[in-house]
């Protein structure tokens, strides 16, 4: 993957003086107010006695922090802060969530002044009201979404966030934003009362997705000064990026569709591929293994620590075009996998997966492609069919998902019950037994290759082979699955999970839920929570 450089000039230079400013302690300069979901103060805001958000928000001064506590936080009415007030949740699983109701009248939060928020999920479920406005300030590892399919409020169609160009600069950065309703925006960027051209909006390392038959990943209304995109995803039904007047927007390192886009500077490094995205439907813009959005962009003094899940940024060779950093581990880097054993070739066209049908405990399940390019071997079949929709497959099929997101489905016991879970990232074989309640076996398969002693004390030591491994990430909703490994069997309980295989061991890691999971060599069984993981030596 290529590492490129940028050099920090124009909007770039004022976004990395924002971004010092933005990485400071604010709690060294003012005192903290904590806010939590079913607190009904309004004043105080200590750690024991926190306040509502509006009351937090409220309390705070100019170089004084608000601390949002994990949760939801029903907004009925519109949220404002003018002043040098800096505002933080938590990233990862625990973001608290800040929800606008219908009955909404304005805009969620509108931040100026100075003002900065970071690691907040803000989703506004009122017709036409954007879900966060920027003039001036500062967003950071949020998770915005406008779910409301309605006609143009405020004089612009409703998008996720609402930019306003400013001399001090207005910047979002690590962040998705997402219009989910129908003609919405990702994000809209416009001029201030007075349009100069000393006004900027940067976006660095975002995702900006617009639906509908308007909707836009990026609209640029701004008449002055320059909007400066970076690292940045943008993705819309009608257009990736529309600016008009044209030349205000210059974008670098980016993954969009040169064709379905207009009156933007194109600069070097953008990509025109398509990012793959775990469910893009249903709002999970994390990358797939294989995304050409991976190690896609460019260093920069301007991007962020971190990403919306609190991964560092940069993980890999560049950092990742998006929101998300794709994880790899240590050395381990996505394309660095072995060709696997029954390497998907041309199909014979004979030995395809099956009309769809219920799937049958311990005989049949039903796979369905979710996204990406997934392929199917059937037994006693040497060879691998595309699957394009729903089909049924006989227990032990092989699956391959490293490119694409796939749904298996299987019966438990009791009539009718069935269970889902979707798979991607890797190769792995589908089986259940016909007694018991239905627990469904995912293994993990491709060959691993030699893993002789001096070989995994030559990858331990820091060389620059990279080792041999396979990995496969998933993710149930309290059904009962495992997956196998080499050295551990995990059994989930409601997770997202990865496996990896290598000569080291079998690292389990889990991102949401928890797992239980037996160390075949050792004999012990420990429960892995999320944010943690375990190793299982050889």
């Amino acid at each position: 993957m290529r590492a490129l450089t940028l050099t920090t000039t124009g909007a770039i230079c004022a976004l990395a003086l924002v971004t010092a400013g933005f990485s400071a302690d604010a709690a060294e300069t003012g005192a903290t107010y904590y806010a939590a979901p079913n607190a009904t103060r309004t004043s105080g805001c200590t750690r024991s006695e926190p306040c509502t958000l509006a009351g937090a928000l409220s309390s705070a001064k100019a170089g004084s922090t608000v601390q949002l506590e994990s949760g939801t936080y029903p907004v009925s009415t519109p949220l404002s802060v003018s002043t040098a007030v800096v505002i933080h949740g938590a990233t990862g699983p625990a973001m608290p969530e800040v929800l606008g109701v219908l009955t909404l009248t304005k805009d969620l939060l509108a931040l100026s002044g100075g003002a900065s928020i970071s690691a907040v999920r803000l989703r506004s479920e009122a017709p036409g009201r954007d879900a966060l406005d920027l003039n001036g300030a500062t967003g950071d590892q949020l998770i915005l979404e406008e779910a409301a399919s309605a006609p143009a409020k405020g004089g612009h169609p409703p998008a996720a966030a609402d930019l306003v160009a400013s001399s001090s600069g207005t910047v979002l950065r690590d962040s998705v934003a997402w219009g989910s309703g129908t003609g919405t925006e990702g994000v809209i960027a416009r001029s201030g009362k007075s349009p100069s051209a000393s006004e900027s909006i940067a976006l660095v390392n975002d995702t900006l997705i617009g639906t509908g038959t308007t909707g836009n990943g990026l609209l640029s209304e701004q008449a002055a000064g320059t909007d400066t995109v970076l690292n940045t995803v943008l993705a819309g039904a009608a257009g990736d990026v529309v600016a008009a007047p044209s030349g205000i927007v210059r974008i670098e390192a980016s993954d969009f569709n040169p064709a379905h886009s207009s009156g933007y500077t194109g600069g070097a490094g953008n990509l025109a591929a398509g990012a793959l995205f775990v469910d893009a439907a249903a709002g999970d813009f994390r990358e797939l293994a294989g995304s050409p959005t991976i190690d896609g962009g460019m260093r920069s003094a301007s991007i962020g620590p971190s990403d919306p899940d609190g991964k560092p940024r940069t993980l890999g060779s560049a950092p990742d075009i998006g929101a998300y950093e794709y994880l790899p581990l240590g050395s381990i880097t996505p394309g660095s996998t072995t060709t696997p054993t029954g390497t998907p070739g041309p199909s014979t066209g004979t030995s395809g997966p099956n009309t769809p049908t219920a799937p049958v405990i311990g005989r049949l399940a039903g796979v369905e492609r979710v996204s990406g390019r997934v392929l199917v071997r059937t037994p006693p079949s040497p060879s691998f069919t595309a699957l394009s929709g729903a089909s049924t497959v006989p227990m032990g099929s092989v699956i391959d998902a490293r490119r694409g997101v796939v749904r298996v489905t299987t019966a438990l016991a009791g009539h009718g019950r069935k269970q889902s879970l979707r798979v991607w990232g890797g190769l792995f074989q589908v089986n259940q037994s016909s007694r018991g309640s239905g627990m469904t076996r995912i293994t993990l398969t491709g060959a691993l290759g030699s893993c002789a002693r001096h070989a995994r004390a030559a990858t331990s030591a820091a060389s620059n082979h990279r080792p041999k491994m396979r990995r496969l990430w998933a993710r149930d909703s309290h059904g009962q699955y495992s997956t196998y490994g080499n050295n551990s069997v995990a059994t989930v309980r409601g997770t997202e999970w990865e496996t990896i295989d290598t000569c080291a061991g079998t690292l389990t890691r889990v991102v949401r839920g928890r797992i239980s999971l037996r160390d075949l060599r050792r004999h012990r069984t420990v429960l892995v929570r999320a944010g943690h993981s375990y190793l299982a030596r050889p």
